[in-house]
């Protein structure tokens, strides 16, 4: 019979919590391993491993398609209880430390700015460093595009990859990093 004492309870074996076990007992692991032996559905593992990351729980090793080949590894072991994501608040609770874990999120945008820091520079450069779903990609792009950011370079120019180059304001993108550090800009109202 359990006394209420956190260490002596039953833990109820729920779908996160057979996934926390599993990243406890596999401190690398590859999210398609995940899936087959807890039976999580794609995007529930990736939002939850998304929160892990952004808490400093866990860390990717790499991501490549398919995305179920990609692997992480377990950082921030603090115990057997599943740390529970609170969407609301942007925090993390640990049972077991009986603590809140702020989730800082970086837009996306903001990642792909970060790696401009040449010009010219080809898109799958700063794909590569970003690590973000191609879609996203896509759409930061053609919002940078739009607001001048980068340019095509005309007549099309390669890297030795093959990779086609364009031209990027490194000057407007710091002073739209500035104006959002100093929340000049709302990057969600824009992105």
């Amino acid at each position: 019979m359990a006394t209420g004492n956190k260490n002596s309870t039953i833990i109820p074996q729920t779908l996160r919590q057979k996934v926390w076990n599993y990243i406890r007992r596999n401190r690398n692991f590859v999210i398609g391993n995940v899936m087959a032996i807890t039976g999580i559905k794609y995007g529930n593992l990736r939002d939850m491993l998304k929160t892990y990351e952004l808490a400093g729980y866990i860390e990717a090793i790499s991501k490549s398609k398919p995305l179920t080949s990609n692997r992480y590894t377990l950082i921030k072991c603090t115990g057997v209880r599943v740390p529970i994501h609170d969407k609301r608040k942007e925090l993390l609770y640990d049972p077991n430390l009986d603590i809140e874990v702020e989730i800082k999120r970086t837009p996306s945008i903001l990642k792909i700015l970060s790696f401009m820091d040449k010009s010219p520079i080809s898109k799958e450069e700063i794909n590569k460093s970003t690590m973000l779903a191609h879609a996203t990609n896509v759409k930061c792009y053609a919002k940078l595009k739009e607001l001048n950011m980068i340019t095509r370079i005309s007549p099309i120019q390669k890297n030795s990859n093959g990779h086609v180059l364009f031209n990027v304001d490194l000057t407007e993108i710091e002073e739209f990093k500035k104006k959002v550090a100093n929340r000049e800009i709302d990057i969600k109202a824009i992105f």
